[in-house]
């Protein structure tokens, strides 16, 4: 596990040192945008890497089409807040009687490939090269 704070000179760096020091390393997954540095870093070292990222920024969608990301794990953030609002709202007209109120919730989210980076890019409006 490496940490940038989504820095992305800062990513570039980890992952030039990590891939240098790791030469049998298969596969790196990214938890937030610096995707993107990883597949830089595999385009620049022509490294045989598998790349998979957490955001499905237009950016990172436009290296899945180019073949250097092999997915991506998109979130809901608007749904992630209106189910926050809603549960809270729930919560306090439940008062104590909070049974019927899920421990978790699925806020949805979507899996981009080569298969189908296409149409996620245009129902997002991304405009892809």
């Amino acid at each position: 596990i490496q940490y940038c704070n989504d820095d992305l000179n800062r990513a570039t760096q980890l992952i030039e040192a990590y891939v240098s020091a790791h030469p049998d390393l298969d596969g790196i997954f990214c938890t937030a945008s610096w995707a993107v540095s990883a597949a830089n870093v595999r385009r620049d070292k022509e490294l045989d890497l598998v790349i998979v990222g957490f955001d499905t920024i237009e950016a990172e969608v436009q290296l899945v089409k180019d073949g250097l990301i092999e997915g991506l794990v998109g979130q809901n953030p608007v749904g992630m807040g209106y189910e926050s609002l809603r549960t809270l709202f729930r919560l306090h007209q439940a008062g104590e009687d909070m049974e019927d109120i899920a421990d978790d919730i699925d806020t949805g989210s979507v899996i981009v490939t080569p298969e189908n980076v296409e149409e996620f890019a245009n129902d997002k409006g991304y405009a892809l090269k």
